[in-house]
């Protein structure tokens, strides 16, 4: 999804952005898709990773950077697909569009951090919080949330343990 030619923007004597690039320019619109609050840093692309790198950044090379910004979608199969850490960046469930606020006793919150699909109005890309809070994501379609809470932080089952 790199765009030849792509130009490069030098923001205060710091890191060299990449403004122009396909991903980020699909990213700016899946972003205002999700949220209601401006892009707080700009877009750039590392390996199928498209990460919101903050503005003022300093030149990074020779550093041994393990990973800058937060991760804000994933390249798959031609499409960008938001990744938890952006969602999670959220400082209320306000700055998204779509919410399914929940109540911590909820069964479906249990359900949700398992990893299981939960009931949902709407379409498209929906942040599931708790009392205005976001804990996760997931993709809303035919009145059902499909999970994209990370397997890695999901609740196991309290059957078969």
């Amino acid at each position: 999804m790199q765009k030849k030619g792509a130009h490069v923007k030098k923001v205060s004597k710091g890191y060299d952005y990449k403004t122009s690039d396909t991903a980020s320019i699909i990213f700016n619109e899946l972003y205002n898709e999700c949220f209601r609050a401006p892009l707080y840093g700009l877009p750039q692309v590392f390996g199928n990773t498209v990460r919101i790198l903050p503005s003022g950044l300093p030149p990074l090379g020779g550093l041994g950077v393990i990973s800058a910004g937060v991760a804000g979608a994933e390249i798959c199969k031609n499409r960008l697909e938001p990744c938890h850490a952006v969602f999670m960046a959220a400082r209320s469930a306000d700055e998204c569009r779509a919410v399914r606020d929940m109540d911590v006793n909820d069964a479906e919150l249990a359900a949700f951090l398992r990893g299981e699909t939960i009931a949902c109005g709407g379409k498209g890309w929906t942040a599931v919080s708790v009392g205005g809070i976001v804990t996760g994501f997931g993709k809303a379609s035919g009145g059902i949330l499909k999970n994209r809470y990370p397997k890695g932080l999901r609740l196991r089952s309290q059957q078969g343990q």
